[in-house]
């Protein structure tokens, strides 16, 4: 985006972006993996919800971790939103868990920077990898427990990962299994993704700075999108879910209290 500016724009050092992503992962047989999996026809409700920087701030206080002195736990401003926003869903939506039906956590987690060595900034290319964390339904301190949980996932994607990533199926395996398991009902995921810290709000094609950025409406429920506000003073959630489950979600007392803003 940002290189498609500057050529608009006709000023600037043009870099040209590097698509290596087949030589960095070749293709590979993909029988057996319905890239439709997830997908649904059911109606999905699309609302943003803005959480200033001092909510995220008072959020983060409450789920740090201090527990073990020798590894205290400071979660980052998206590790806290996942937690909150997927306990505000499973105590709005009474969500139960059972040895038939498992519920996950879900984030995808960039690869470009945890290659070795990390991949420059103009490599073109979705790569990412999906890490699962299986959420507690006991009460107590089960939010601190998925922190810490998300975190470790996530550090084990490390440059040796990745290189066993390429030289082998596990992705697609790991995909494919997880998606029979979903057709079959007996794992409920929740998903997580962000674009915080990407700067969106700088591409300029000659008009100025946008005012606002965001994405399109997917066809997948449970499903969670953060990015910064344009002015830097939040971070917003876009959330996909259910109808009915919708209505139950931005009903939610404790939700509400953290809320600047909500739009669809």
């Amino acid at each position: 985006m940002t290189r498609w500016a500057v050529t608009a724009r006709k000023d600037g050092d043009l870099v040209c972006p590097q698509f290596d992503s087949a030589m960095l992962f070749p293709p590979k047989d993909i029988s057996g993996y319905k890239p439709t999996v997830g997908m649904t026809k059911e109606v999905i409700v699309t609302k943003r919800f803005v959480f200033s920087n001092s909510a995220v701030a008072a959020l983060r206080d409450k789920y740090t971790d201090s527990t073990d002195e020798d590894s205290p736990l400071q979660p980052t401003r998206v590790e806290v939103l996942s937690v909150f926003i997927w306990t505000r869903f499973a105590d709005s939506t009474e969500v139960e868990s059972g040895p038939k039906r498992n519920h996950t956590v879900i984030h995808a987690v960039n690869l470009h920077p945890r290659m070795d060595p990390p991949l420059p900034e103009h490599s073109f290319g979705n790569l990412y990898w999906f890490v699962m964390a299986i959420p507690s339904m006991d009460s107590g301190d089960e939010s601190r427990g998925l922190v810490r949980q998300m975190r470790e996932m996530k550090q084990s994607v490390d440059g040796d990962f990745v290189t066993k990533v390429q030289e082998g199926s596990e992705h697609l395996n790991f995909i494919t299994e997880h998606g029979q398991k979903f057709i079959k009902g007996e794992v409920v995921s929740f998903n997580f993704t962000s674009l915080c810290r990407l700067p969106l709000y700088e591409t300029d094609f000659g008009w100025g700075r946008p005012v606002r950025m965001g994405s399109v409406r997917l066809p997948f429920k449970n499903l969670v999108t953060f990015m910064e506000t344009g002015k830097g003073d939040g971070i917003e959630a876009g959330i996909h879910l259910e109808q009915e489950e919708t209505a139950k979600f931005e009903a939610e007392k404790e939700l509400l209290a953290y809320i600047a803003t909500t739009y669809e």
